[in-house]
């Protein structure tokens, strides 16, 4: 008699576990069916796809820049044979290049900056140097890097913008400029 009582119970336990799993199974395809595929949307973060560039061959670096940027050089005499300043029209950000005649380790000694951390820029041993006095409040800093064909030249690649929201786009344009830097 337990036997008799409980095979009814198993087949219909069975049934409605062979419904429930076709419902969940019709109801999952229709899931699959009628969900969208994920679609790729490419965008460009580069704010500076149109750009000119300013070579110098007596130093032997280029870099590129927007076109509606002003660029400033100067000789500031013989330490500083280069200056360059490259600056957009709209805000106070820039990008200032100086040459320099001092080693590394000379510059070291010479300009005491709050931090000088050993990094790497565009692929090339560097220091990054930040000072307070220099960019003051400013998102910035500069880095510092010893030319391929002079170990007694290093060039300053400087760069700041105020962290404000109207100039947040500004940081990501000047990061871009410098990711250009490069000596021949």
């Amino acid at each position: 008699m337990f036997q008799k009582g409980l095979s009814p119970i198993l087949v219909v336990l069975l049934i409605a576990l062979g419904i429930g799993g076709y419902l969940i199974y019709q109801n999952q395809s229709k899931l699959d069916v009628s969900s969208p595929s994920p679609q790729t949307t490419k965008t460009s973060n580069n704010e500076i796809d149109n750009t000119e560039a300013y070579t110098n061959s007596e130093y032997g670096f280029s870099i590129s820049y927007p076109p509606d940027w002003t660029i400033k050089e100067d000789k500031l005499g013989d330490l500083i044979p280069l200056s360059m300043r490259f600056r957009t029209p709209k805000s106070d950000s820039l990008v200032d290049i100086m040459v320099t005649n001092q080693s590394l380790e000379e510059w070291k000694r010479t300009y005491k900056y709050e931090i000088m951390e050993n990094t790497q820029f565009n692929g090339m041993p560097a220091l990054w140097a930040t000072n307070k006095d220099l960019i003051g409040h400013r998102e910035g800093g500069t880095y510092v890097v010893t030319t391929p064909t002079n170990q007694n030249r290093i060039v300053l690649i400087t760069w700041f913008s105020d962290p404000t929201d109207s100039q947040k786009k500004d940081v990501e344009i000047l990061k871009q400029i410098i990711s250009t830097f490069k000596f021949q």
